[in-house]
């Protein structure tokens, strides 16, 4: 029987502000099988990342608020090896997909762990903290879906569209990473945990996320642009728009009063920039299956 405290920290409704990066690798895959799709969908929204949160809030002990979490529970006994069973779990069904993917899935697997484990512990210095929470989730989520969804795939997707797609998940997670840490400043600094953020201070972190954002957005244009041509790129600076003024508006305001730096806020851009990629990926793929001769 799984604590009602482990269900909380499983986090996994915390997934679909992931969604965005699986459904931009289903819209960059050439051949997408459907099967394929759903399974790596599985693995990653279910098993993965609840994985990989669970094992984080393990050594995290979280007091305060945490992504997805508003009041943690205390952790029971069950979280660590609950966390190493979604793991295992992941791994085994990656397989059925192909051995690289289930490798892939071994790895992230590591990669995530090391971010709250107290042996390594990347989260406790800015750039690994930084690097390790968006290279994982963002280029490494991107070609393990790209991968694993395709009917015919080779071994490294190095193509230009890969990697430049992977490139945009990276950065697009640079952009908000920090925004995810400025609520958390108290409890960083209690614990130790030299974040980007707190490094930035509060002001910082706007200013730092802003222009990110703004290489992201002007990278995503252009990657659209280029391979599905202007309309889509257009649609896509036009679903951005209304987080990207939730982020300013939300900036103007905790200038004011730092106060309004706080979890709230950072959970309404969460999901209002969330679902606006999903909701165009969607679309995306909706237009890909109607018409596939406008997608080369």
């Amino acid at each position: 029987m799984i604590s009602r405290s482990t269900l909380v920290l499983l986090r996994v409704p915390f997934s679909y502000f992931l969604l965005p990066v699986y459904l931009f690798g289903l819209c960059a895959a050439q051949q997408p099988v459907l099967w394929k799709a759903l399974l790596v969908f599985f693995i990653l929204h279910f098993l993965l990342y609840p994985a990989s949160n669970s094992f984080n809030s393990y050594y995290d002990r979280d007091t305060d608020s945490i992504g997805g979490v508003k009041r943690p529970p205390r952790v029971h006994k069950d979280l660590l090896p609950i966390s190493l069973l979604l793991d295992a779990a992941a791994v085994g069904l990656g397989f059925l997909i192909g051995w690289e993917f289930s490798l892939s899935v071994f790895i992230y697997g590591l990669c995530s762990k090391a971010y709250s484990w107290d042996k390594l512990r990347l989260k406790k210095y800015p750039l690994t903290g930084l690097l390790g929470t968006a290279l994982v989730p963002g280029g490494m989520g991107f070609l393990m879906t790209l991968y694993g969804v395709e009917a015919a795939p080779s071994l490294l997707p190095l193509t230009v569209k890969a990697l430049w797609g992977a490139l945009l998940a990276v950065v697009f997670l640079f952009s908000f990473y920090p925004m995810t840490q400025i609520y958390q400043h108290e409890e960083d600094g209690k614990r130790g945990d030299l974040t980007l953020s707190l490094v930035l201070g509060i002001r910082g972190t706007f200013i730092f996320s802003a222009i990110i954002l703004a290489f992201s957005l002007a990278g995503f244009f252009a990657y659209l642009w280029h391979f599905s041509g202007l309309v889509s790129a257009g649609l896509f600076l036009g679903f951005l728009a209304v987080p990207a003024v939730f982020f300013f508006h939300w900036m103007a305001i905790a200038f004011r009063d730092p106060a309004k730096a706080d979890y709230d806020h950072a959970m309404r851009l969460n999901l209002l920039s969330s679902t606006a990629l999903n909701v165009f990926f969607a679309i995306f793929i909706g237009a890909r299956l109607l018409a596939p001769a406008l997608f080369a």
